[in-house]
């Protein structure tokens, strides 16, 4: 899959979770902004990090 499809599928994630009601944007805004989609297999996105932090709290909480 190229990166601009990867981008796509990514920004269609990022605007779903936004729409939960339960769901902080600016937290959203924060922290998915410092994730990066890098591949795509069977139904699954794969996802970076920039750092260890921002890779365990999204584990964490997401």
């Amino acid at each position: 899959m190229n990166s601009e499809k990867l981008e796509q599928v990514w920004s269609e994630v990022c605007g779903q979770v936004k729409s939960y009601n339960n769901i902080d944007p600016s937290q959203i805004n924060a922290f998915f902004s410092r994730l990066h989609p890098q591949a795509m297999s069977d139904g699954f996105l794969m996802i970076t990090a920039d750092n260890d932090f921002i890779k365990t709290w999204s584990e964490r909480h997401y």
